[in-house]
């Protein structure tokens, strides 16, 4: 493993959008927009953090694995189908409620379909508009500080991948006084883990009068000096902790992961 050691840069450009009340129609545009698009945002690229990548492995056993068979298109999961149970999970994605061990089909803390402003910690999918959810957790003392949401993407393709785009929405409903974080983090064997500059997220305390689901968007693009080759993994997790604060803790989770793998730089493209 050592003669595989590289270095690898985080590239990265950042697009932060509060909203709230995340409705279908008012939260999200289906489709492909280039960023370059007519100077409409800013792109700020910044190289953040040497680490190292294993460009040649294969996923463990029993790892839930999302396969990226395609350059230059778009893997996109919305969590519309995710039903708060560990057979619901989209492909590639575990949950962790202690920040080291992958929940499983017998674990009691998957607790289904839920609005918010439930009691009972656990891992749910959060009904954020009439037709929309997200993957999310209500943390407590024992559960989710520390825990993770966790991606694990190969590249199924026949060519090396140099870009990797990642673009995802946090959403969250501040109905406790105590905050969280939400970080991404970025491996490439699962056990070393660097945190990807600028994507640190707080909820807000202490605790809204009168709560409601609310949600900020992020974009990374993340340059690969060693490009992974076929059979490589890519493992992203968020990263979930207690923030500031006492007393309860908010509600929140990931909705609209999207990922774009490219050979080469062009034009960079985000999903919505």
């Amino acid at each position: 493993m050592a003669g595989l050691l590289t270095c690898l840069k985080h590239m990265m450009f950042a697009r932060q959008a509060d909203t709230a009340g995340l409705s279908r129609s008012g939260r999200t545009q289906s489709g492909l927009r280039a960023m370059s698009r007519g100077g409409a945002r800013k792109l700020a690229i910044v190289v953040a953090g040497v680490m190292a990548i294993l460009t040649g492995e294969s996923g463990r056993a029993g790892e839930p694995v999302m396969a990226l068979t395609g350059l230059n298109s778009a893997f996109v999961q919305t969590f519309d189908s995710f039903e708060g149970t560990f057979g619901s999970l989209p492909t590639g994605f575990s949950v962790s409620k202690d920040g080291g061990n992958v929940m499983g089909e017998g674990d009691g803390d998957f607790r289904g379909i839920s609005r918010g402003n439930v009691t009972a910690g656990g891992c749910y999918a959060w009904a954020v508009g009439e037709t929309n959810r997200a993957l999310g957790y209500q943390p407590t003392a024992d559960e989710f500080t520390p825990g993770f949401f966790q991606l694990a993407i190969s590249n199924a393709t026949d060519r090396p991948v140099r870009y990797v785009a990642v673009s995802y929405i946090v959403v969250w409903q501040n109905n406790a006084d105590r905050s969280s974080s939400l970080e991404l983090f970025f491996s490439s064997d699962g056990a070393a883990f660097e945190p990807v500059s600028g994507s640190l997220f707080v909820t807000p305390g202490p605790k809204a009068e009168c709560s409601k689901w609310s949600s900020r968007e992020f974009e990374f693009a993340i340059c690969l000096e060693c490009r992974l080759r076929p059979g490589g993994i890519i493992r992203l997790r968020w990263l979930g902790d207690d923030s500031g604060g006492s007393g309860s803790r908010d509600e929140y989770g990931l909705d609209r992961v999207a990922i774009r793998a490219k050979a080469s730089l062009g034009t960079v493209f985000c999903v919505f």
